[in-house]
């Protein structure tokens, strides 16, 4: 099982922010991790990228954080028939 953090803090630091299946397929093989393990770390990537940016402009106007980076994360499933309904054949 790979670490979820490690890959976050990876993509926290990366200039990824949408992951394609390509993407996704790689960070698997990287990590040794499950498809729904890169997508919630994903998800954290995200919520570390915008505490980071709320951090940095103290300046402004800032609001605080929405959603706090260790909520729970819920996946719903994804679409597999790629845009086709169910009475279609391939």
């Amino acid at each position: 099982m790979a670490n979820v953090k490690e890959i976050a803090a990876y993509l926290a630091s990366s200039r990824l922010r949408f992951l394609t299946d390509i993407q996704i397929g790689t960070m698997r093989r990287k990590y040794g991790a499950s498809r729904d393990e890169v997508r919630s770390a994903a998800i954290i990537a995200d919520r570390i990228r915008r505490r980071r940016q709320i951090e940095e402009r103290r300046d402004g106007f800032t609001v605080g954080p929405q959603i706090a980076p260790d909520a729970p994360i819920y996946l719903p499933k994804e679409d597999k028939t790629n845009g086709r309904r169910p009475s279609q054949r391939l």
